[in-house]
């Protein structure tokens, strides 16, 4: 037996593993979005017109965009702060680094009503806040385990030639952390549509309009038996989410080739 064929026989559980619980899933909630959910009759498009022309729909989209255009940012360059800063091994820096992660093993109903106990309503920056303050330590570990793997040679030549620490950052650490940050990026792209429990656990199903998110209406599709709707909404979703992640990397890949 080759080794192609050794390569292919040993990859052939994770394929059959996702076309069973993934791709096969996937297909049938497309088909799906072209009936209604009530009769079974054909609806074409009309689940989707449904869907894009519900206010509801509208809001939830609006407000999930709006808060990973500023939650991912700020995640992004806080949690790439602390990991520069603990970089150094010290007793220090591994108390604060257990600090910082402490509130990501917390339980989302501990979260829910230590914020509920810390904050006198449920808005949009509160939700920021429980939001940024429980995830930083997971990409915090992220971006130490990439600074690990840049070799001690470059810190120390960089040093000896004269370099400060802004210098050392600039010019050779965050170059060598592109992929790691490409990483994070996707890792909270996918997990800012994740907040939902927290949302749920402190306002229940119908929070304040500025922070119902497309959880919120995906639930209360579910709990209308709202099939067709949920259908529609989840392959609009899922296309939305591929084609800008296809972007990026598209972008990544070209920055990545005029530095080569």
């Amino acid at each position: 037996m080759s080794k192609r064929c050794l390569n292919v026989l040993l990859v052939l559980p994770s394929i059959a593993g996702v076309a069973v619980f993934w791709a096969v899933p996937f297909l049938r909630l497309i088909l799906s979005s072209f009936f209604q959910s009530q009769t079974g009759a054909w609806n074409g498009f009309g689940n989707y017109m449904d869907v894009m022309g519900s206010q509801s729909f509208r809001l939830a989209a609006a407000n999930t965009l709006k808060f990973m255009l500023i939650s991912i940012p700020v995640m992004l360059v806080l949690s790439l702060a602390i990991a520069v800063f603990l970089s150094e091994k010290s007793i220090l820096n591994m108390w604060l680094k257990e600090g910082v992660i402490l509130p990501l093993v917390m339980p989302a109903a501990a979260v829910s009503v230590f914020c509920g106990i810390l904050f006198d309503s449920s808005g949009f920056e509160e939700l920021l806040f429980i939001y940024i303050w429980k995830y930083t330590g997971l990409y915090m570990l992220v971006w130490l385990s990439g600074i690990a793997n840049v070799p001690l040679e470059l810190k120390d030549a960089a040093y000896l030639d004269g370099a400060g620490e802004f210098r050392y950052i600039k010019d050779i650490l965050l170059p060598n952390l592109k992929q790691v940050g490409f990483i994070c990026f996707v890792f909270m792209f996918i997990n800012s549509f994740k907040v939902f429990r927290e949302i749920y656990l402190m306002t229940g199903s119908y929070p304040d309009e500025n922070i119902y998110m497309l959880q919120h209406i995906f639930n209360n599709w579910f709990k209308e038996f709202s099939v067709d709707k949920m259908s529609a909404g989840a392959v609009l979703s899922a296309v939305s989410i591929l084609l800008f992640l296809l972007a990026v990397f598209m972008l990544l890949d070209k920055g990545r080739r005029r530095d080569g």
